[in-house]
């Protein structure tokens, strides 16, 4: 797992997550599509239902790793880290 703040740029060790049922169900039902494809491109947006904050998650495979460039610049040295 690789977090990463975009307003500082920096990774984050840990977080504390809180959804609704609403903003779970969203999340479940999303991964499960990033699972269904593990080495796609997509990613996915969860909105929250109230407070407006974002996250962003995709899925990390060796295949997507060995293709860094196709990450922006943030990402990459975020993920180059943990290879």
């Amino acid at each position: 797992m690789r977090i990463l703040d975009v307003d500082t740029d920096r990774a984050v060790l840990q977080a504390q997550l809180y959804f609704t049922e609403n903003e779970a169900r969203q999340l479940v039902t999303d991964l499960q599509s990033l699972l269904a494809d593990p080495d796609s491109i997509k990613h996915h947006h969860l909105f929250s239902d109230d407070s407006g904050c974002e996250i962003s998650y995709s899925l990390i495979t060796p295949t997507k790793l060995e293709n860094i460039s196709s990450y922006t610049s943030r990402e990459q040295k975020l993920l180059s880290k943990h290879k």
